[in-house]
């Protein structure tokens, strides 16, 4: 076997997207993610980077979707219960 391809250098990408509601940060999605560099296989490289970016962006668009409406709400519940307008805090999840 090549020794060439035994082996791949992995490098952790990582993203991070805040959540505004009323110039408020509601909730701040922080992904990380392994991206492989291959010496001698660029189409197997392609293939799991591309994967790999694809369940990232999966997760973001959960967030915007789900996780950013309930932050909202869940804020939202809190000002009213404190009589707060701008009662707003924020959330974070993060997937190691």
């Amino acid at each position: 076997m090549n020794p060439a391809n035994e082996s791949a250098q992995i490098i952790r990408r990582t993203i991070q997207k805040p959540f505004l509601y009323d110039f408020t940060v509601v909730l701040t999605a922080d992904l990380a993610y392994p991206e492989i560099r291959l010496q001698r296989n660029p189409v197997a490289q392609a293939r799991i980077n591309r994967q790999a970016r694809r369940e990232a962006l999966q997760f973001f668009d959960h967030a915007k979707r789900t996780l950013y409406p309930d932050a909202i709400a869940a804020g939202y519940k809190e000002s009213q219960s404190r009589d707060s307008p701008s009662g707003l805090t924020g959330r974070s999840w993060t997937i190691p």
